[in-house]
């Protein structure tokens, strides 16, 4: 993850709360879990529902959770298959 990602990735963080959103695991290395309500975003169908959620309130939001769940998605792949 770049300097640039990870400065994205925290932003995303700082403002969640404004959004509904609450942080419940946060590690330096850029990994977070959030919820919204009580849902957990850790799947895809939580990801489809915040990103319709933030298409109502900031598309640029919305943009830059899009981004960072592909950013996720591409971590995830190369920590699975090396």
């Amino acid at each position: 993850m770049s300097l640039d990602e990870v400065d994205d990735l925290d932003r995303l963080i700082r403002v969640a709360s404004r959004y509904g959103f609450k942080v419940t695991w946060h590690v330096p290395s850029g990994w977070h879990t959030l919820m919204h309500g009580d849902v957990e975003i850790n799947d895809d169908r939580a990801i489809n529902e915040v990103q319709a959620h933030l298409a109502t309130v900031d598309q640029g939001y919305l943009e830059l959770f899009s981004e960072l769940v592909r950013l996720a998605v591409e971590g995830k792949d190369q920590e699975t298959h090396g």
